[in-house]
């Protein structure tokens, strides 16, 4: 299960259904800890579609951006894997092209209700 509100979930009792808890922060950076090259290339891709205030910001300012929008909950130790990667330290590096996945630009992004959803937890 992938959730911000991992303090709401007993990890214990979910873990007997064979269910994991873990933040989309700790997701990703699962992701890209199996292959940096491919999620890093995701990344870039991602970044080509992003627009703020009619321009492009720079891929630092992408990256600060995931590290800090919703904070919390942010993508703050996925933003400090992708600062951190060397395309050459890769033998193999993998194409945009390679990856099977479809990426849409986002015009707006709605961040939840700051007390959570109404109605308790």
């Amino acid at each position: 299960m992938i959730t911000w509100n991992i303090k709401d979930f007993d990890k214990r009792t979910l873990s007997n259904e064979g269910v994991s808890v873990e933040t989309p922060d700790h997701l990703l950076c699962r992701v890209f800890d199996g292959n940096p090259a491919l999620v890093h290339a995701a990344a870039e891709k991602a970044y080509g579609f992003v627009r703020k205030n009619g321009g492009k910001p720079s891929w630092p300012d992408y990256l600060d951006i995931l590290a800090t929008r919703g904070a919390p909950s942010s993508l703050r130790e996925f933003a400090k894997r992708l600062r951190t990667f060397i395309p050459e330290d890769v033998p193999e590096q993998i194409s945009t092209s390679e990856m099977d996945i479809d990426l849409v630009e986002v015009e707006e992004v709605v961040e939840p209700p700051a007390g959570g959803p109404k109605g308790g937890k």
